[in-house]
C-alpha cells in the first residue's frame, strides 16, 4: 500500500498541476515508478497535461483498478474512467471515489501524489479521512497574489493535523534574458512575499520561464534546472517524511468519550433559562436581524456529520427561546458536531487552548445553517446564536452552572 500527499492550493490557476506532476516525477527517477491521481474531478488537467490516451483498464478478478502509464508515472485520472464528459457529484459520492482510487488501485508505486481541487472544501474532508494514516502531509502552492489563500490552506491543515511538508511559489517574477542583446529584464509581476511568514517550510519560488511553456505544450511537463530547485526540495521532503499515523477520525475518537445525551439537554435547558431571564435577546435579534416567531431546529450529531444524535426545536417568539414538540414546519435548521457545540459556547477548545466559536465550526465543516422556503438563515441565525453564547458568558449562572458541565464534557 503506498503512501499519499496532497498538492493544495488556496486557488484555481496557480499551476498546482503543473508542479504536482514534477514532484512524482523526482520521486519516480529516485524510486523507479510513483503514482499520481488527478483528484479535481471536475476540472481534470493531468491527464491531458501528460497526454495520455485511452482508458485505466479494471482487473475484474482482483477488482482493483490498473492506472495508465506516461513515462515512469502511473496515472488515475477522471477522463481515463468516463471520457471526456463533464462530472459533478457530491461531496460523498466524492469520498466513495477517492477510496476507490487510492485504496483500491493496483499500485506499484510506494508514494502517490494527488493533484487536489483548489480550496480545501468537503474534497479535502473526505481525503484525510479516505487516506487516514497513509497520509503523509500536504505540499501548498501559490502565487504571490494569491498569498493569503495559501496562509489559510496552512491554517486549515494545522487545524486538522495535516503536516504542512512545504510551500512553493510559484509564477513569482519574470527573468528574462535576450538572446541578441544579452541584456536583462526582471520584474515582479504579481509583488514580493519576502516577508510573510506562512508558518510552514518556504521550498523557493518558481518563476516564469518559457521552459515551463514549452514542456507543458509539447505535452512532456518535466522541467530540470536550477530555477526549478523547488521541486527537488519538494520531492525529498515527501521522501523523507513518515506518515500522520492514525486517521485525525480516528485520534477524535480516541481522545473524547461519548458525549452522553442527558448531560447534553441538561446543557441546553440550563442556557434556555439563561438566555430568557438574564440577557437581551430581543436587542441580540433586533441587531443581527433575527426576526420572531421563527422555529429553529437543532440537530446534535457525530463527528462524521452524518449520525443524528439528538434533535431539539426551539421558537423565538416575543423576546424568549421556547421549546417546540412537533413543530409543523421549521424556518432554520442548524446541524453541529456535538464537540463543536460544547467548544463554541466555551470559546475554545480545551485539548489546544484556540478559541473557538460558530464561525469556526461553520468554517471547518462541522456545523451546517440552512434557512428553508424564504428564510435567509446563514448570517441572521450564525450571528443570533454567537453573541447569544457570548452574552451566556457574561452571567452568574454560566459560571456557576453551565461552564462546570461543558468543561466535563469537552
Amino acid at each position: 500500500m503506498p503512501e499519499y500527499v496532497l498538492v493544495l492550493s488556496g486557488k484555481g490557476g496557480v499551476g498546482k498541476t503543473f508542479v504536482a506532476i514534477n514532484i512524482a516525477k523526482r520521486i519516480a527517477e529516485k524510486e523507479g515508478v510513483a503514482g499520481i491521481v488527478d483528484a479535481d474531478y471536475s476540472n481534470p488537467t493531468v491527464y491531458d497535461m501528460l497526454n495520455v490516451e485511452g482508458e485505466v483498464e479494471v482487473d475484474s478478478s482482483r477488482r482493483v483498478i490498473i492506472p495508465a502509464k506516461a513515462e515512469k508515472l502511473e496515472v488515475v485520472s477522471m477522463p481515463l474512467l468516463v471520457g471526456k464528459k463533464s462530472v459533478a457529484m457530491r461531496g460523498d459520492m466524492y469520498g466513495e471515489l477517492m477510496k476507490d482510487i487510492t485504496l483500491y488501485t493496483d499500485w506499484k508505486s510506494s508514494h502517490v501524489v494527488i493533484d487536489m481541487s483548489a480550496g480545501v472544501g468537503d474534497e479535502f474532508l473526505r481525503a484525510v479521512d479516505v487516506l487516514g494514516d497513509r497520509l503523509l502531509g500536504a505540499i501548498v502552492v501559490y502565487i504571490p497574489a494569491h498569498i493569503i489563500s495559501a496562509a489559510r490552506i496552512v491554517d486549515i491543515c494545522k487545524k486538522y493535523e495535516v503536516p504542512v511538508l512545504g510551500i512553493i511559489e510559484n509564477m513569482s517574477g519574470f527573468h528574462f534574458k535576450c538572446k541578441k542583446c544579452g541584456e536583462e529584464y526582471i520584474a515582479d509581476i504579481f509583488g514580493k512575499t519576502e516577508d510573510i511568514d506562512l508558518g510552514a517550510p518556504f521550498l523557493g519560488r518558481i518563476p516564469f520561464s518559457f521552459k515551463v511553456y514549452e514542456a507543458v505544450m509539447s505535452k512532456k511537463p518535466f522541467v530540470e534546472g536550477e530555477e526549478f530547485k523547488a521541486l527537488d526540495l519538494a520531492a525529498e521532503k515527501v521522501l523523507e517524511a513518515k506518515p500522520i499515523g492514525k486517521s485525525v477520525v480516528q485520534k477524535i475518537k480516541e481522545k473524547f468519550k461519548e458525549i452522553g445525551r442527558e448531560m447534553l439537554l441538561d446543557v441546553l435547558a440550563f442556557i434556555i433559562q439563561t438566555a430568557n431571564t438574564s440577557i437581551d435577546l430581543r436587542g441580540i435579534a433586533s441587531k443581527y436581524g433575527f426576526p420572531g416567531g421563527n422555529t429553529i431546529g437543532l440537530e446534535i450529531t457525530d463527528y462524521s456529520m452524518k449520525k443524528t444524535k439528538l434533535v431539539e426545536y426551539f421558537r423565538f417568539e416575543n423576546g424568549v427561546l421556547k421549546y417546540v414538540v412537533n413543530p409543523k414546519k421549521v424556518d432554520v435548521v442548524i446541524r453541529i458536531w456535538d464537540r463543536a457545540l460544547i467548544w463554541s459556547i466555551l470559546g475554545y477548545r480545551p485539548d489546544t487552548g484556540e478559541q473557538y466559536d460558530l464561525v469556526d465550526a461553520f468554517t471547518m465543516g462541522k456545523a451546517e445553517f440552512y434557512g428553508v422556503g424564504t428564510f435567509r438563515g446563514l448570517p441572521t441565525a450564525l450571528h443570533f446564536f454567537r453573541n447569544v453564547w457570548s452574552e451566556i458568558k457574561r452571567t452568574p449562572a454560566y459560571t456557576r452552572t453551565i461552564k462546570p458541565i461543558l468543561e466535563r464534557l469537552a
